[in-house]
C-alpha cells in the first residue's frame, strides 16, 4: 500500500490481515506509532482522533434504531418503512410539488387520503395482499382476468394525469378513480352499485355539489365575520369627560 504526501508517494507498512484490535497498545489505548507507521498521515490523524472507551469491555451487538439497542419487529419496519419513503421521489422538489398541490385539491378529505393510498400503493387489492403473505385467489373480483391486459401503475396514471390535465380535469379524475373503488367494494361486499355508463355523471354532480356546499359553507363564515364585526362596533362607549349617562327603564 502507498500513499502520497508532501515528500512524494512512500510505502506504508500495513499488513493486509491486521485486525482493528491490533492497533491498540497494552493499555487499551492507540499504538500511535504503529498508526503513524501503517496509514497516511491524514487517515492516522482520523484514526487517532477517534475516541476510546474507558472501561475494558467486550464489544456487542446493538441496535441503533431502539432506544434499548435491541432489536424489534416495530422498529425495524419503521426503518424499512423510512428507506422505501427515501429510496422514492418523495424527496425531489416536484414530488414536493405534487404533494403540496394534493392536500390543497378543493376535494372532500376522504378523496384526498384515498389518492395518497393510491399513489403509495396502500389499498387492500388482491395483489397487495399476496405479496404479504395472504393465499388468496388471485382473479379479478370485478373482471373476472387472472391478469391485468396492461399491468398500470396508478402511481404513473396521477403523476401523469397531474402534468397534464388542467385542475379541473385533474379533480374529476381523482374523484371519479374514488367513485370507481366505491363502485368495485359495492360488487365485491353485495352492495347495489352505479351501472357503468353512470359513473362519469355520477362524479360530475358529486364535484358540483361538493362546490356548492363550500361556498354555501364560505358564505356563512363570511356573515358571522361580518357580525362579529358589528358587534364589536356597538360596544359601549364611555360619555365624554364632564357628561353623564343615566339608563333608566322604561
Amino acid at each position: 500500500m502507498a500513499a502520497a504526501g508532501s515528500g512524494g508517494w512512500r510505502q506504508l507498512g500495513l499488513n493486509p490481515n491486521i485486525l482493528v484490535k491490533d492497533l491498540f497498545n497494552g493499555q487499551g489505548r492507540w499504538n500511535r506509532n504503529l498508526i503513524k507507521v501503517s496509514f497516511s498521515a491524514e487517515d492516522a490523524d482520523c484514526i487517532l482522533s477517534i475516541p476510546l472507551s474507558l472501561t475494558n469491555q467486550s464489544d456487542m451487538l446493538r441496535w441503533h434504531y431502539d432506544r434499548l439497542g435491541t432489536y424489534n419487529v416495530r422498529s425495524g419496519y419503521r426503518v424499512a418503512l423510512d428507506i422505501k419513503e427515501s429510496s422514492s421521489s418523495s424527496d425531489s422538489a416536484g414530488s414536493i410539488k405534487w404533494w403540496k398541490s394534493l392536500w390543497k385539491l378543493p376535494i372532500p378529505s376522504k378523496i384526498r387520503v384515498f389518492v395518497w393510498r393510491c399513489f403509495n400503493n396502500w389499498l387492500p387489492v388482491k395483489s397487495n395482499l399476496i405479496q404479504r403473505g395472504m393465499h388468496i385467489d388471485s382473479t379479478c373480483p370485478v373482471a373476472g382476468l387472472l391478469k391485468p391486459k396492461q399491468n398500470w401503475q396508478v402511481k404513473d396514471l396521477l403523476l401523469q394525469g397531474y402534468h397534464v390535465y388542467q385542475k379541473s380535469d385533474f379533480i374529476s379524475f381523482c374523484v371519479l378513480l374514488w367513485m370507481l373503488w366505491n363502485n368495485r367494494n359495492s360488487i365485491l361486499f353485495g352492495s347495489r352499485p352505479k351501472p357503468d355508463n353512470q359513473i362519469v355523471d355520477w362524479a360530475n354532480d358529486f364535484i358540483i355539489e361538493y362546490q356548492k356546499s363550500m361556498c354555501a359553507g364560505s358564505q356563512i363564515t363570511k356573515q358571522r365575520k361580518e357580525a362579529q364585526v358589528t358587534d364589536t362596533d356597538m360596544r359601549w362607549i364611555p360619555p365624554r369627560q364632564g357628561t353623564f349617562c343615566v339608563n333608566v327603564d322604561a
